[in-house]
């Protein structure tokens, strides 16, 4: 789990956290006590945690619940309080023996550190590094960003970092994380960036990235099919010029746009599914059908270039399904291109069976697939199309300036006097809608808007540990039993997170441990 924490009064985001070594340091300024963090309403007592202090703003943590391990990146904070600085550390810590296991001083504008179940990379404008999870130490280096990790093989795989001055290489490189060096090259083109990676069986893989290509392992040989999944914008938007900034990010991400210019639209192009041995694409200016051993194409039928976008895909009812959304990305962004609509074509010989353009002025933001109709989410509201014959079948909307902007899952608590009650059981079968004013709103299954809410007052699920959940509203955090009775309150001003049996409050500059068995047992349960 890794999340990003701002440190109070800080104004400025950080997009991107970089930052490289400048040798060891233990001396973190680390202070252990105990702290009272709550109140336990069974047992009548104070609730105390065991808290580590640091002398520097925690901004991004993650947990590795295999060696029970936190990592932490701090980063100093200017005199004003208001301003990350450049200089911070990185630090690995032992929960288990509340122990720091080491820490390196490191720079945020060069370097980028991305930690995975198995390795630890260390990524600058020039080289990777593997990094030592017990202390640290460099074990290999290698000129290429790695793109992405196949964990059976031991294999990395990317491209040469990019020079100044000089055009992106798309000769891609396969890495022996053991050892850092190159197992073999395959040129793969990357203009529009690469957008998925799938693992057909245990020795290929299928990219998506200007068309599809596959991948052997072992020896990079693979078929190419060879389509466009981006476009030039269409409003003429300025090139700026190519760098290096969010290296590494493709494996956070999934989706690697390094070397991709911001004149741009990116992303025009469904999923990549595969199923019963063939491999389906929607691109700029097909839909298409291959086999997933040979590369050959089974079929293909043009698309309308003027209406196509990114979109999604699957296989229903011996049909094949297209989302078309309505957006691209540009710079890290949506953007609306195209016009969104639903489309189904026949699995044998890739023909038009049905096509209904949608009727809305804005992009698709989200959808949700259901037995009988597919649930499509803009800005203005939600409107409901049968699958069966891909009719429009209803529609609604929000009211004035409030726009749409996610579904939700029905996982939220109203606090009634001293019990919570969950909108599940309020409105069951109902799905929720998030607004930019910050309402919530229930619609049932004849979506029909049934409910209202602010999120100020509701209380979201976050964790479940022994029957109890954990829920939370702003700075409250609450333990409640399985028929939703108050066991503990807890305040806490940033992130939380589970690990085994302890709670973990981050914020600021500190990390709060709270064991829960022992929480539990204070609290007869």
């Amino acid at each position: 789990m890794s999340s990003i924490l701002p440190k109070r009064k800080i104004s400025i985001i950080v997009l991107v956290l970089f930052f490289a070594f400048h040798g060891m340091s233990q001396d973190m300024g680390l202070e252990k006590r105990e702290v009272p963090v709550g109140f336990s309403f069974v047992a009548n007592d104070s609730i105390y945690s065991t808290e580590f202090k640091f002398d520097k703003a925690i901004t991004q943590y993650q947990l590795d619940t295999a060696r029970n391990t936190i990592t932490l990146k701090l980063r100093d904070v200017h005199k004003s309080g208001r301003i990350f600085l450049d200089s911070g550390v990185i630090l690995f810590f032992d929960l288990t023996n509340e122990k720091l296991k080491w820490s390196k001083k490191l720079d945020y504008k060069t370097t980028n550190i991305l930690q995975f179940e198995d390795y630890l990379l260390e990524t600058n404008q020039a080289q990777s590094f593997s990094l030592d999870f017990d202390c640290g130490v460099r074990w290999w280096e290698a000129t290429a960003d790695i793109y992405h990790i196949h964990k059976p093989s031991n294999l990395g795989f990317g491209y040469p970092f990019i020079k100044p001055g000089k055009k992106p290489s798309n000769v891609l490189q396969a890495i022996d994380l053991r050892t850092g060096k190159e197992k073999w090259t395959r040129v793969i083109h990357r203009e529009y960036g690469w957008n998925e990676v799938l693992e057909l069986n245990d020795s290929t893989l299928a990219i998506a990235a200007q068309g599809i290509q596959t991948v052997n392992i072992h020896d990079g040989s693979g078929w190419a099919y060879y389509a466009t999944t981006g476009t030039a914008r269409l409003d003429g938007g300025t090139t700026t010029a190519i760098n290096a900034l969010g290296i590494g990010i493709g494996l956070l991400t999934g989706f690697y746009t390094v070397g991709v210019s911001s004149n741009i639209f990116t992303g025009v192009v469904s999923n990549l599914l595969h199923q019963d041995g063939r491999l389906y694409m929607t691109s700029f200016e097909e839909v298409a059908c291959l086999d997933a051993v040979t590369g050959k194409v089974i079929w293909k039928n043009p698309l309308y270039k003027s209406k196509v976008s990114a979109g999604r895909i699957f296989i229903e009812n011996g049909k094949l399904y297209q989302i078309n959304l309505g957006k691209v990305g540009v710079g890290g962004s949506a953007a609306k291109m195209g016009q969104p609509y639903i489309a189904t074509y026949d699995l044998t010989t890739g023909n038009l069976i049905e096509f209904i353009e949608l009727p809305i002025g804005e992009f698709v933001i989200d959808y949700r697939n259901n037995h009988d109709y597919l649930d499509l989410l803009h800005n203005r509201g939600i409107l409901r199309i049968n699958k069966k014959d891909i009719s429009l079948t209803g529609q609604i909307g929000v009211n004035g300036k409030d726009k749409a902007i996610s579904f939700f899952n029905n996982n939220f608590f109203l606090k009634s006097e001293n019990q919570f009650q969950s909108l599940e059981a309020l409105y069951p079968g109902a799905f929720l809608i998030q607004t930019s004013d910050l309402n919530l709103i229930v619609v049932n299954d004849n979506l029909e808007f049934t409910g209202r809410f602010h999120l100020s007052e509701l209380y979201k699920e976050r964790f479940t540990y022994n029957d109890h959940k954990i829920i939370v509203n702003g700075s409250d955090v609450w333990v409640i039993d399985s028929f939703h009775n108050p066991v503990a309150k807890i305040k806490n001003l940033g992130e939380l997170v589970v690990a085994e049996n302890r709670l973990l409050l981050i914020q600021d500059n500190r990390v709060q441990k709270i064991d829960l068995d022992k929480l539990l047992r204070n609290t007869g349960q």
